[in-house]
């Protein structure tokens, strides 16, 4: 069995973190890393398990099309790597990927038609945390309809990718992707997303009670 990079030690890490936040519920969720020696291969959590108490060694390395490296590896990865097989993908310097399910930001993409495919964010100060340059830019996350098939929602993503260039995209009431260059930068953008769709979500409910 090839040796397990240090930087999902890291990544263990944020996953307890974001269990202990409630966005992580269940077996919810799944994370990967790009392979430092092969870059068309990545390191993503086996399916059905428990993301507080994530281990390195619960990490599958795999190749295109969800191919195991170790055959004799009887765990399955989840269907959704390759969701994070796409983003790497698309973008050559992401080395992170990271699925959660935070509950305000789920609750904002169940706002949002169907014939929507963005969610525009508020014009505050943490903008920045997602590489924005100043508080006043006009920037939206991708929102995409959830679908079973995840060869149909990789080509919807496919298609839509091009329109957004934040590191991040949601799956309409489902959850978020955030991706990085590391795993910090992965957190950081999780972290930024979240709180800036409870942003929108107290603007929305307030919003609703005005018009009431």
């Amino acid at each position: 069995m090839n040796s397990l990079p240090p930087l999902l030690q890291t990544i263990c890490q944020h996953t307890a973190d974001f269990y202990q936040r409630g966005w992580l519920m269940g077996t919810a969720g799944n994370f990967s890393m790009r392979s430092p020696e092969k870059p068309s291969q990545y390191w993503v959590t086996a399916s059905g398990l428990d993301k507080g108490q994530l281990q390195a060694q619960d990490f599958i390395h795999l190749a295109p099309n969800l191919d195991k490296i170790d055959a004799s590896d009887p765990r399955k990865p989840s269907d959704e790597s390759l969701i994070h097989e796409l983003i790497y993908q698309q973008y050559a310097d992401v080395q992170v990927v990271y699925h959660v399910h935070p509950p305000c930001g789920t609750w904002v993409s169940r706002q949002s038609p169907e014939a929507i495919t963005s969610i525009p964010l508020p014009a505050i100060e943490m903008v920045k945390g997602l590489g924005l340059p100043s508080h006043e830019s006009e920037a939206s996350v991708l929102l995409i309809p959830n679908h079973q098939s995840m060869p149909i929602l990789c080509k919807w993503i496919q298609n839509l990718a091009e329109q957004t260039p934040l590191p991040v995209l949601m799956i309409q009431g489902h959850g978020l992707y955030a991706w990085g260059n590391t795993p910090q930068a992965a957190k950081r953008h999780v972290e930024i997303s979240e709180f800036l769709f409870q942003q929108l979500q107290w603007d929305l409910i307030q919003k609703g009670a005005c018009d009431a």
